[in-house]
């Protein structure tokens, strides 16, 4: 008996130790999203590391202004892919980053436009989409119509003004950028556009535990701690390459267009 008691006790102390957690799951492909292979480049990551420590992810689909209001709200145990701000972290245990997100402007090929600073672009058109962030820089710009900007309705919509030369340039995160040509535009007028080289920001994302779970602190430990491991072996790059191609293969993206 005494055995079977030592037996049972580590089962029951291994059991108690395996973590379920409930996170935010939002359309923003390719890195997340309910019908995408993995659900995304960001959400495979996640699920992956969060294993190597025995937590178990469910992801619950959400409109887009739940993806952080939930969680905050303590409605979800936390979300993943936003930034860090001092509002967010009043509420949110951030881990290290597990990504960085680069916002680019979109462009004709047959038009390279180069620039150093945000104030050379004013002889430019530059259409955003309405709500959209493109970066404190150019929000400051805008207001004080310094930058010649075009608002649409959808990021969709941008890409054919930009294609219909109606517009000059156009904002979106890269691979976001890319992934949404792939979807929307023919191989054709996919061809007739790309990111420029230089980057309007670059800002780093994480995953967010809502402060109010009573495992908070340890969930990201735990997180930081199979990120470091499985980044040491290299497993990440990989999984985060093959992840990418699965992707960007189930929308039979043309050869050379994928970034």
């Amino acid at each position: 008996m005494g055995c079977l008691a030592g037996v049972l006790l580590l089962m029951s102390t291994c059991f108690a130790d395996r973590l379920n957690i409930r996170l935010t799951l939002e359309e923003y492909p390719p890195y997340m999203g309910e019908n995408l292979p993995y659900k995304g480049i960001l959400s495979r990551l996640v699920a992956e590391v969060f294993a190597h420590e025995d937590v178990k992810v469910t992801f619950v689909p959400v409109t887009n202004n739940r993806g952080i209001v939930g969680p905050m709200a303590g409605i979800y145990d936390g979300a993943y892919g936003w930034a860090y701000t001092p509002e967010r972290a009043e509420k949110l245990l951030y881990t290290e980053p597990i990504y960085t997100f680069r916002m680019v402007f979109f462009q004709r090929r047959d038009r390279n436009i180069h620039w150093k600073t945000l104030p050379q672009l004013s002889p430019y058109l530059i259409g955003v989409t309405k709500g959209n962030f493109v970066s404190d820089e150019f929000s400051a710009l805008q207001q004080k119509r310094q930058l010649r900007v075009d608002e649409g309705h959808d990021d969709i919509s941008g890409l054919r003004k930009l294609l219909a030369r109606r517009i000059d340039l156009f904002p979106m995160e890269y691979e976001a950028g890319y992934f949404l040509m792939s979807g929307s535009l023919s191989a054709a007028e996919q061809r007739q556009l790309t990111a420029n080289e230089k980057a309007i920001w670059e800002v780093p994302v994480h995953v967010q535990i809502y402060r109010g779970h009573p495992r908070a602190a340890e969930l990201v430990q735990r997180f930081n701690r199979g990120l470091a491991s499985l980044g040491q072996i290299g497993y990440l790059n990989r999984m985060l390459a093959e992840t990418k191609e699965a992707i960007y293969q189930s929308r039979r993206v043309p050869a050379g267009l994928a970034p």
